[in-house]
């Protein structure tokens, strides 16, 4: 896999779009101004992206970036799979979801095309796991994975979803 193609993934789109798509013909003139723009979004994405390469040629995997909804992720070894990368994905309710690439680089660049592009701190994770709602949201997802895998009836689960609730009782839970 050439990584060194992929560092530049976003300056490639954007000169393809403007030699491909610009064309200064006048019946053409707004679909130049649509082009132009998209580029110009692909050179900014290529900043971030050149500003992640930057990390993870210093520091390695597992900085953590955020996207605009308030979501994270962050590039990690796969364990499910020797010599694979993925990235998770976080919020502050729990594990969202992951995707597995070959490399790390393409793991990088998917999280920064995917909006994951500003750093945050090393302990985001760290301290959303410690919260209240992190430990209801992580249990309530064990309750259901033990749903279907048949563990519980539907009925018991109702009941364990309330002494759940009862345990994260926001005015009565105490880290």
């Amino acid at each position: 896999m050439d990584t060194q193609k992929l560092r530049k993934e976003f300056a490639a789109r954007a000169a393809h779009l403007r030699e491909y798509f610009v064309d200064t013909t006048p019946t053409k003139a707004k679909l130049d101004k649509f082009v132009e723009a998209a580029a110009k979004e692909l050179d900014a994405k290529q900043i971030k992206l050149d500003e992640m390469f930057k990390l993870f040629d210093e520091l390695g995997i597992g900085m953590i970036y955020k996207n605009s909804l308030h979501q994270y992720g962050f590039v990690l070894a796969d364990a499910s799979e020797e010599g694979a990368f993925r990235y998770q994905l976080f919020d502050k309710k729990g594990f969202y979801g992951h995707s597995t690439f070959t490399t790390a680089e393409e793991a990088i660049l998917e999280l920064c095309d995917n909006g994951f592009n500003e750093l945050v701190d090393a302990d985001t994770l760290d301290k959303f796991s410690a919260t209240r709602e992190w430990k209801f949201s992580t249990e309530v997802l064990a309750l259901h994975t033990a749903v279907q895998e048949g563990r519980y009836t539907r009925e018991q689960a109702e009941r364990k979803y309330v002494d759940l609730e009862h345990k994260y009782d926001p005015d009565l839970w105490v880290a």
